[in-house]
């Protein structure tokens, strides 16, 4: 009798696997959840290793829902990092982690569709007046901290920069990142799509089962471009990193250097798995990931937890 139940379990995960799952947020005007993330980047290449750790807490809060939209307040109440192996000025120039952390307690109200996935900022004047305080109190720390950076490029220019680092997009993705991933999606087994991330095209494959009442979806990534996609990203990524013209320039000629020596090249390798609850939030997120990038190889592992 055991096994009979058993193999009838088993089958009714197999067919509920199979068929097409919306994932959809069930969300009411109230509903406050905190999740604690933990994440750690190791970089190395070249004989020289460098190590992040992040360790933050995200409360997010619903102000209002209903059938075609919803409203979701994002706190960031805890980030702390640190670095391994960064010199004092390398370090004052980790801007992004610099950047996030001075967004803590500052409300990001996030507007959601029907479905619960991110449509946009709601208080975008008030955020982007907050960013521009933060990245001018930044770039003046830089500039102290590394003053020959001010040999290189201008004040606007350092300005300019940071400032595509909080776009309105990188500060949405940075405050639903992993909690929100999922939502209005249509997932079967074998299921596929592409993400972009940092520059990087991901091709995506989506495994799903429902273990009582929990949803598992296992999420495999690998780049998905091919020589000439990664050599336009790279120039991409040079011309936004500020430098003069002349050494833009000069690194662009030299390409064909890195080719030659097979540095050129792009492997992205990626693992998620996320366990969405019975209330439709998501009850917990572990990824890996190992990205072979121009000579370097970078591995993050990351897991999010409900508090």
């Amino acid at each position: 009798m055991k096994k009979l139940l058993f193999t009838i379990a088993m089958a009714g995960i197999m067919l509920s696997a199979n068929a097409q799952t919306l994932i959809k947020g069930n969300f009411k005007k109230g509903d406050t959840m905190t999740y604690v993330t933990t994440q750690e980047n190791v970089i190395g290449g070249q004989g020289q290793s460098l190590t992040t750790k992040i360790n933050s807490e995200i409360q997010y809060t619903i102000l209002d829902a209903n059938d075609k939209s919803a409203s979701v307040e994002c706190l960031i109440k805890v980030f702390d990092f640190s670095n391994e192996g960064m010199d004092q000025a390398s370090e004052a120039m980790d801007e992004v982690s610099q950047l996030t952390a001075k967004l803590k307690d500052f409300p990001i109200i996030v507007e959601l569709d029907e479905n619960g996935a991110p449509k946009g900022i709601a208080n975008r004047d008030k955020v982007e007046e907050k960013v521009n305080t933060i990245i001018n109190e930044f770039v003046d720390n830089i500039l102290k901290m590394a003053p020959q950076m001010s040999e290189m490029m201008s004040k606007e220019t350092l300005v300019q920069q940071m400032k595509s680092k909080l776009s309105e997009e990188e500060i949405l993705n940075s405050v639903t990142d992993g909690v929100f991933d999922l939502y209005g999606k249509t997932i079967s087994n074998g299921y596929e799509d592409e993400k972009e991330e940092n520059g990087i095209r991901l091709k995506q494959t989506y495994t799903i089962a429902n273990i009582f009442g929990t949803q598992n979806v296992t999420v495999k990534g690998v780049s998905n471009m091919n020589k000439d996609d990664v050599k336009s990203m790279f120039f991409k990524q040079i011309e936004q990193a500020g430098l003069p013209e002349d050494q833009v320039s000069m690194i662009k000629q030299n390409y064909g250097q890195l080719e030659a020596a097979g540095m050129a090249k792009l492997e992205v390798n990626s693992n998620e798995t996320y366990q969405m609850d019975k209330d439709s939030w998501l009850k917990g997120l572990k990824s890996t990931s190992d990205v072979n990038l121009f000579g370097q190889n970078i591995k993050e592992t990351k897991s999010i937890n409900r508090k």
